[in-house]
């Protein structure tokens, strides 16, 4: 069966005095834009925190660690994943001594990616913890 949207488009817009030239703006004003709103205000929602977090968590990896000057402040990280982390009070201890492992190392040579970053950080935990 087909619908005529053309004479439900008339129906609704004599009724309600919607204010379209045709059943495709209609549809566009009333139905589309408002659920697209709808989706996007609740992704900003959920994901706008994560978003911050993970962009302070690239602080973490070599090549852009080396390249500050001071520590950066990852008490949100730290806080986020506080049940996960066998001492979260030495993380910025740790963090020191992490920036300091590669200060030597070129600057070409560093982990330039997360995937990297990982591989290099599994690497050292092997060498550096009891089996």
């Amino acid at each position: 069966m087909i619908y005529n949207l053309t004479n439900y488009y008339n129906v609704v817009t004599s009724q309600f005095g919607v204010l379209a030239q045709n059943p495709e703006e209609y549809y566009g004003v009333n139905v589309a834009l408002p659920f697209l709103s709808h989706i996007i205000s609740e992704l900003e929602a959920q994901f706008s925190e994560m978003s911050v977090l993970s962009a302070k968590m690239m602080n973490l990896i070599q090549s852009v660690l080396c390249t500050t000057e001071e520590l950066p402040s990852l008490d949100d990280v730290v806080a986020m994943y506080n049940e996960d982390l066998p001492s979260p009070d030495l993380m910025r201890q740790e963090l020191f001594r992490w920036k300091n492992k590669f200060a030597g190392t070129d600057k070409s040579q560093l982990p330039s990616t997360a995937p990297k970053a990982k591989s290099v950080t599994w690497t050292c935990f092997r060498i550096f913890s009891p089996s």
